[in-house]
């Protein structure tokens, strides 16, 4: 998984895609996400979070949401995010700011699986 992540990373950057024309290119494609309407509109009317996790590329994902029209204050997406001109530590600086815990390189799920067993009493 590591190593296809990697190279398809790789092929990204070759591509050399702009920040400023994703939302042209999310506009001129065909992504959508079918029946988000509703479901985004009434967790937005009745103050209820939306966290979406994605292991697709966030960018991307976000653009599709805004141009919806349905990217409210209550929606947070979790996803992988491309570079552009942004410094990465930059990004990973307001993770570590912003959470308790910020998991780096780490595809073990170790941490994730011992607070869900500290948690639900199993440890």
């Amino acid at each position: 998984m590591v190593e296809w992540w990697t190279k398809a990373h790789e092929l990204l950057v070759q591509q050399k895609i702009r920040k400023d024309l994703l939302a042209m290119v999310v506009q001129e494609s065909d992504a959508m996400l079918r029946g988000l309407q509703l479901l985004f509109d009434h967790l937005y009317e009745h103050s209820i979070p939306l966290l979406i996790f994605s292991a697709g590329i966030g960018d991307i994902l976000e653009e599709v949401i805004r141009q919806a029209g349905v990217f409210h204050p209550n929606v947070k997406v979790f996803s992988n995010y491309m570079d552009f001109d942004e410094s990465v530590e930059e990004r990973k600086q307001s993770y570590l700011d912003s959470y308790d815990i910020v998991l780096l390189k780490d595809e073990t799920l170790e941490v994730p699986n011992a607070i869900m067993l500290y948690l639900t009493g199993n440890n």
